[in-house]
């Protein structure tokens, strides 16, 4: 099983908020080359925000999250559990 456990697809996802279903235009078919079953989303904010902009920009990270999934349900799945990963 290939497994990426750092990249910063949540935080592209959050800047492309405005497209059209960005992440199967610019990630899914690079992670199915890649064979990647496993991807690592990390929610990260850069150090020296404020308070206030790391919170949004956390919060518009995990908004993107969810958008990729609602979007592609066929192809994707929140693991959030070792249960999780198990029933996968």
């Amino acid at each position: 099983m290939v497994v990426d456990a750092h990249n910063d697809l949540l935080f592209e996802l959050a800047f492309r908020a405005g497209e059209r279903e960005p992440f199967a235009r610019y990630w899914l078919d690079q992670l199915r080359q890649g064979q990647v079953e496993l991807q690592v989303c990390p929610v990260s904010a850069p150090f020296d925000l404020l308070p206030e902009a790391a919170l949004r920009t956390a919060l518009e990270q995990a908004a993107a999250r969810l958008r990729a999934l609602a979007e592609n349900g066929d192809d994707v799945a929140l693991v959030e559990t070792r249960a999780d990963l198990d029933r996968l």
